[in-house]
């Protein structure tokens, strides 16, 4: 999108426009981006949330916490920067809880593994 708004602009700058014409083709740019970047959010903004509540962790609706969202240029909503970086620290810490607890099992299962091994081996090696 970039490369198609230089190739542009410089067309508009070759052709010895008024600065009016090159304003508003900057202008229209930028909406572009805008648009775009206010659908990445809102994408982003729904996996997070879809994501904080399979794990069961609150998520602050817009009634709740108004300054933790941003409307977008066609009516979607969506959080700010900030409000993604802590659920998205939420949800790590989350995942690190739940991993941690299986963990902590795995030396347990590794010896009772062991130990079945052993006894087969033993049953299997006494015929």
């Amino acid at each position: 999108m970039q490369a198609q708004y230089a190739k542009e602009r410089r067309e508009i700058q070759a052709a010895k426009v008024s600065r009016d014409k090159i304003e508003e083709c900057d202008r229209d740019f930028q909406w572009e981006l805008r648009c775009i970047d206010d659908e990445i959010y809102s994408l982003i903004t729904e996996r997070l949330t879809r994501q904080a509540h399979r794990r069961l962790l609150p998520v602050a609706f817009r009634t709740e916490r108004p300054e933790n969202w941003e409307e977008g240029q066609f009516g979607k909503w969506y959080m700010t920067v900030k409000a993604l970086s802590e659920l998205r620290s939420a949800i790590r810490q989350e995942n690190k809880e739940r991993f941690d607890q299986w963990l902590r099992w795995l030396p347990g299962l590794t010896g009772i593994l062991g130990t079945m091994i052993g006894l087969a081996a033993l049953l299997i090696g006494g015929k």
